[in-house]
């Protein structure tokens, strides 16, 4: 380096220069190897992971890192630029191509641009690529660029949810209002504007509930950020069902019916769908404490079959709350397989192969149950309560139940019954070869609680049926459930 030459600094304010040899001790090379390791542990905190390419070997090297390993195919490695490029989504590599181009011919200061790729697991993850050159040659073509990939999949998730959100509440027909925790007011959408008149009071920073209490309320739903709660349907000896319950001081419990189309419709489903893998995964685990490994079931709704990283985001639940993808039974209605079963067939068996077990809901009340069972790996056909209702009074109800029994056999499908009220009903069911059950005939729903309660008091041993909460627990209002659901061990209870 010549006495001319600027300085050239490292990150952390490390002069190059005190890297020579000729150094008389190791404190410039120790606070350059401490530089880099806050560097390097800066990137891994954000989980970034570094890229380099050179002109003269034309190759991108993407630097290991051990939380982007697992969903961008192209770490830990060399690559050429084509090998790179394909990588990215069929409707991404252009655009990618071209922001490189500009940036390496000087036309652009950098590259920042996003783009889809397909993880190893066969999910489409969205990735942000940042660089920049640090040489060019003498017209001006970059010779060396630098910079980072990450994994932005959640981020692009999120602001999706929040312009779906946006959009739904100033386009739709239905009068909606936004409320903080307090019930205070703070937007209302131009159609419940519409609704109410300019003179009725309801204005951001209101109490919506002193406005309902005033008079008439045209206000049918309110959808308040973060005031669902989860609760579960448990299975005796089997599992559970978690159960998502929104019950406010102002309007009592609203029904699932109503609330959960209306998050679908301003996109909360995904994050709704979220919180009731990990309440899965933590209910199971709090049985497995006890004593007891019952399998906990989560119902999917058709969009978050369409998710990307689905498979991702249930194997993590599992993993955070230490249970294995086997105690988690994932359980779809028919209504959830109509529309692109392109994408909704290979997450199932990807999903399968990680261990879950499937289960078909609500079995007969669509139109291709047959063509799903028949090419879809279910484990477990849950036969709807229309099918038991009337078994035990209507021979053709029966016979129609038995062929489905029948069927699910040959296929190697355990059936569980639901809906099951009376012992004439479980006799029946029970000699047709059904190999679980689930109803009032063995628990009404109880809180969740009272239900790990039982399993404690129980140490180790089947809980007595037909289930009751302990009495020295006090009553509580009915927001996390817990019904029953017995083997087919169990039949005479």
């Amino acid at each position: 380096m010549s006495n001319t030459d600027p300085p050239c600094t490292l990150p952390g304010g490390v002069d190059a220069a005190a890297l020579s040899p000729l150094a008389a001790d190791g404190s410039a090379l120790s606070a350059a190897l401490a530089a880099e390791r806050r560097v390097k542990l800066a990137l891994w905190a954000s989980g970034e992971s570094v890229w380099e390419w050179h002109a003269n070997s034309g190759l991108v090297v993407v630097d290991r890192n051990e939380i982007n390993v697992l969903v961008m195919p192209m770490v830990g490695g060399s690559l050429t630029l084509k090998q790179f490029f394909d990588h990215a989504h069929v409707d991404d590599a252009p655009q990618l191509r071209l922001a490189w181009q500009l940036h390496l011919r000087g036309a652009h200061p950098d590259v920042d641009l996003r783009f889809r790729v397909m993880g190893p697991t066969g999910s489409q993850r969205w990735l942000r690529v940042r660089g920049r050159a640090l040489a060019r040659n003498a017209q001006g073509v970059a010779e060396h660029v630098l910079g980072t990939l990450k994994d932005v999949t959640a981020q692009r998730d999120s602001e999706d949810s929040l312009r779906l959100m946006a959009h739904a509440f100033s386009s739709t027909r239905d009068a909606m209002a936004v409320v903080d925790s307090a019930w205070t007011v703070l937007e209302i959408n131009e159609a419940l504007g519409r609704l109410t008149g300019r003179d009725s009071g309801l204005a951001p920073g209101s109490d919506l509930r002193q406005w309902v209490r005033a008079g008439d309320c045209p206000l049918d739903q309110v959808l308040a950020d973060g005031l669902w709660r989860g609760g579960c349907e448990l299975q005796t000896s089997q599992g559970g069902v978690p159960l998502m319950r929104w019950t406010t001081e102002a309007f009592g419990s609203v029904s699932p019916v109503e609330f959960i189309p209306l998050a679908e419709k301003v996109g909360l489903i995904q994050l709704m769908g979220r919180h009731a893998a990990h309440a899965a995964a933590q209910l199971a685990a709090s049985c497995l404490e006890l004593g007891y490994s019952l399998p906990v079931a989560v119902n999917l709704s058709p969009r978050q079959l369409q998710q990307p990283g689905l498979d991702s985001l249930l194997l993590h639940a599992c993993k955070r709350h230490g249970i294995e993808p086997g105690m988690m039974e994932l359980e779809l209605t028919e209504s959830a397989l109509v529309h692109n079963m392109d994408v909704v067939t290979p997450m199932l068996h990807r999903l399968r192969g990680h261990g879950f077990s499937l289960a078909l809901d609500d079995f007969g009340t669509g139109y291709s149950s047959l063509s799903y069972l028949r090419h879809l790996p279910f484990d477990k056909v849950k036969i709807d309560r229309s099918f038991v209702s009337d078994i035990d009074r209507d021979p053709a109800a029966a016979r129609l139940l038995e062929s489905i029994v029948s069927l699910c056999k040959v296929l190697g499908m355990r059936t569980v019954a639901e809906g099951v009220e009376t012992p004439q009903q479980l006799a029946a069911l029970t000699a047709m070869g059904v190999d679980e059950f689930q109803g009032y005939h063995f628990a009404r729903p109880m809180p969740v609680d009272e239900w790990l309660e039982l399993l404690r008091l129980s140490r180790g041993q089947p809980p007595v049926l037909p289930l009751s909460a302990p009495t020295h627990l006090a009553p509580v209002p009915p927001v996390p459930t817990v019904a029953a659901i017995v083997s087919g061990a169990a039949g005479g209870v």
